[in-house]
């Protein structure tokens, strides 16, 4: 095995092209390292146009849509699926997670160690929302000249850095990429700089950051135009290493306009390092390294996904080199985009009988039905322990009320349909009907809307316990034994005894938080007691909203 020192950077929202308009567009520097020895790309195309999901496919090789349920109970399972912090601490790697946004340190803890608060630079705060990028520049270099430089081992870096209203982020990443060649961290190190997604080109119309997308009513992580899927990639190899041998042959000026799958990454590392995937894993990357994937004759199309499999508003995009397929399943939409005509992607156009958009939208239900399996059977192992008798009693009949949006029941329908329960199905609406596929539908005793009426026994399954909307229709259910399933597969045998764990919960979230902090309190007492004001403030909050509700309805009930 080779020890190579693994060198991520990332940089929020770049493009992969340039506009001349703002300063999301294509850093000079992605270009200009090829005189330092990288390769830089035309374009890669990112698994999500979100930071999280990109993430996750850059620490595992995964499409994320199919690795989570939804974007707020996302966790990392690494009994379904290597992770590359994982990995490499196995191998005895030292992990830095160095990342300019709480957000991102909030859900990387799982995978990285807590960052130091004596390496942050001057001025900054792990509480902070966000770090300019002189200041995460500071604290990475900081790293190197008090912590990484220390040791002997090799080490995995990931730092992640935001283009968002910065004209000099390609000066910033110049600097460090400097400082690392003057240290002497990059003959002997896999360093890639690349970015998590794009942003909406100007010429769209959608020119701010945040504002006039939620105006439009068009998030940018909805958007899956190549201005938001697209961006830039940077790769140097270590010296003298076999895949640089294999590209510079045939690029002699390190450009390489083919475009490749940002679920290379991973396996690239994997193969200059030498390690294989871990046999028991039920998902393991089906991309090459970039050497293969850049070298082989057939390119296969790239998919992309706006939002986790079960979260509604789920647009997919699979775009190979000439045409893009786009399905929106919100709107029921089907379309496609002739890139070699339409670059920009300003005419949709429709699919008939057009046999390449045909073999795209086939590998999107490939793709798609993979991932439903997949979830099938994490569903149905957890299902096996529910005791759907003492509900259902000697019935082999049972109402199903389906409180969600997505495709997020079909496995709980499958589950129980092999059980041969018979399912009188409740959804909330006409849409969620259509979802519903056609073997699964004739094996159904009905299909109905959901209306408030008495039952002796119901199943619910509850897509989203953070939605009010499912949680009052939760409340209009009516039965004498009811069995409450949620999306992490908790179960509940009363209405009760669900809003109270949720009510718990709630109150038990920046507790748990602080848990997973506690490292960082060693190093900062402050912090420990920001949290602990924190917490006395929301349950102050709770206690105030509880009593205003009880006068408020006494109130009403003298007058």
């Amino acid at each position: 095995m080779n020890k190579y020192n693994i060198i991520l950077i990332v940089v929020d929202a770049v493009r992969s092209f340039k506009t001349g308009k703002d300063e999301r567009d294509r850093l000079d520097i992605y270009n200009k390292l090829t005189e330092n020895g990288f390769y830089a790309f035309d374009k890669l195309v990112v698994s999500a146009p979100s930071s999280v999901m990109s993430a996750i496919t850059m620490l595992t090789g995964l499409p994320s849509f199919m690795l989570a349920q939804n974007y707020n109970d996302f966790q990392w399972e690494p009994e379904l699926y290597d992770i590359l912090p994982n990995k490499l601490d196995e191998l005895k790697y030292d992990l830095y997670g160095l990342f300019g946004t709480k957000e991102m340190r909030d859900k990387m803890k799982q995978v990285f160690p807590p960052m130091k608060k004596h390496l942050l630079d001057q001025g900054i705060n792990l509480n902070q929302k966000k770090w300019s990028n002189r200041e995460l520049l500071g604290t990475v270099i900081k790293y190197f000249d008090n912590e990484i430089s220390t040791k002997d081992n090799p080490f995995f870096l990931m730092t992640w850095f935001n283009s968002r209203f910065d004209w000099q982020t390609s000066d910033i990443i110049g600097e460090l990429i400097d400082y690392l060649i003057k240290k002497n961290y990059i003959e002997n190190s896999i360093v890639i700089v690349t970015a998590d997604h794009g942003y909406p080109d100007q010429s769209r119309g959608l020119t701010s950051d945040g504002v006039d997308l939620k105006k439009a009513g068009i998030p940018h992580d909805l958007i899956v135009t190549d201005d938001n899927i697209c961006v830039p990639l940077a790769i140097r190899f270590p010296k003298y290493s076999l895949a640089d041998e294999k590209l510079s042959s045939q690029y002699s000026d390190r450009f390489i306009s083919k475009i490749v799958s940002q679920e290379c990454l991973t396996p690239t590392i994997y193969s200059i390092l030498g390690i294989e995937y871990s046999p028991n894993k039920s998902i393991r990357p089906e991309r090459q390294d970039i050497v293969s994937e850049i070298l082989k004759q057939d390119n296969s199309p790239i998919r992309s996904d706006a939002r986790f499999i079960f979260q509604p508003n789920r647009i997919t995009s699979i775009r190979s080199d000439s045409y893009k397929y786009i399905i929106d399943r919100e709107k029921k939409e089907e379309y496609f985009y002739n890139l070699e005509v339409d670059p920009y992607e300003k005419n949709k156009s429709t699919i008939d009988n057009n046999q390449k958009i045909l073999a795209l939208k086939n590998i999107y239900d490939k793709t798609e039905e993979k991932a439903l399996q997949i979830w099938l059977a994490k569903i149905s192992k957890g299902l096996k322990s529910y005791n759907f008798e003492g509900i259902l009693g000697s019935s082999k009949e049972c109402d199903v009320f389906f409180l969600g949006r997505t495709v997020f029941f079909i496995p709980f329908v499958q589950h129980l349909q092999g059980q041969n329960i018979r399912i009188n199905l409740h959804v909330l609406d006409q849409n969620i009907k259509t979802l519903i596929p056609r073997d699964m539908s004739e094996k159904l005793e009905s299909i109905k809307l959901i209306k408030t009426y008495k039952l002796d026994h119901a199943i619910i399954i509850l897509e989203d316990s953070m939605d009010s909307y499912l949680v009052g229709k939760l409340k209009e259910i009516k039965a004498s034994k009811i069995l409450i399933i949620d999306i992490l597969l908790n179960s509940y045998l009363s209405k009760h005894s669900f809003i109270l764990k949720n009510k718990i919960n709630y109150l038990l979230a920046p507790i748990n938080r602080m848990y997973y902090r506690r490292e960082l309190y060693k190093s900062d007492y402050l912090l420990f007691f920001g949290d602990l004001l924190y917490i006395t403030k929301k349950f102050i909050r709770v206690i105030f909203r509880k009593f205003s509700s009880i006068f408020f309805l006494k109130s009403d009930s003298n007058n």
